[in-house]
Order: structure tokens, then C-alpha cells, then sequence
């Protein structure tokens, strides 16, 4: 009885791991077939972000070493009720970045798991878009930079 159960614990554990590492491989080898056909390169724009309904403001086009802070902070959010808090991923980026020009070609490296930037420079401001991480193909330079500053090239 008790080799029986043991035989069928072994026997399910094989089973999830053959089952479970083929899939991770596939999406692995999709991911950097992706990379190589160059579905990720992107041109610069300006960034923007949405400030309410009727607002929007430009942000600066400029490439941070982002070392990866993360900080949940209470925004205010709309709901069909009325307004009400919630507390979001914030990327913590300081300081001035080094200054990009628009059009330049930059290839997608990731995306951060934060849906808002706080940017301490002169004070703390808070921004509803996210950093991607890119490549400056020109020069090399990787660094991190508004999500709304990256549009993919067709």
C-alpha cells in the first residue's frame, strides 16, 4: 500500500515537471524569436502624461539609472460611485536624467511592475505611467525612461 502511494506521488511529480518545463521553454524560445525579429524596436516621443480629463503635461524626454525602489503610495481614483483612494506601485526615480531626442531608435528591454513614477527632483512629483527599460541603438546606453515616451516602429 505504502509503495503504491509513494509510486504515485514520484509518478505525478514527473508529470508536472516534464509538463510544466516544456511550456516555460516555449514561451523562452518565443520570446527571444520575438527579440530577434526585431518586434521591440521602438522610436522616441515626447512623453506625456494625463493629469485629469482635460490636462495633460509634457515630461522631460531624459534616460535615469533607475536602482529598482519601489514605494506604494495612496492615489485618488474614480470609481462609477465617486472618487475614492487605493494605493499603487510607485518606481522611485531621482534626480536629472541624461537628455534624449525624439526620433531616436531605442530597443524595448522590459517594463517595470509599476504603474506610477515618483520623481524626486525639486521636491516630489507623482505621475500615473510607468519606466521601461530600453536600449539607445546609437550609442548603447540602457537606462529607464517614461513608458509614454516609447512607441513601437511598424
Amino acid at each position: 500500500m505504502r509503495k503504491g502511494l509513494l509510486l504515485l506521488i514520484v509518478l505525478s511529480i514527473s508529470l508536472l515537471i516534464v509538463f510544466c518545463g516544456s511550456e516555460s521553454t516555449s514561451q523562452e524560445e518565443s520570446s527571444t524569436n520575438d527579440t530577434a525579429s526585431g518586434s521591440m524596436n521602438s522610436t522616441l516621443i515626447q512623453p506625456t502624461v494625463k493629469l485629469n480629463e482635460t490636462i495633460t503635461k509634457k515630461l522631460p524626454l531624459q534616460l535615469w539609472e533607475w536602482d529598482g525602489e519601489i514605494k506604494r503610495y495612496t492615489v485618488t481614483t474614480a470609481h462609477q460611485s465617486g472618487s475614492g483612494t487605493a494605493k499603487k506601485m510607485h518606481c522611485v526615480i531621482k534626480g536629472e536624467g541624461k537628455a534624449l531626442t525624439i526620433g531616436e531608435e531605442v530597443e524595448e528591454i522590459e517594463e517595470s511592475v509599476c504603474t506610477h513614477v515618483m520623481h524626486d527632483h525639486n521636491g516630489f512629483k507623482k505621475y500615473a505611467v510607468g519606466l521601461k527599460k530600453i536600449k539607445i541603438k546609437s550609442t548603447g546606453e540602457v537606462g529607464w525612461i517614461w513608458a509614454s515616451a516609447v512607441q513601437k516602429s511598424e
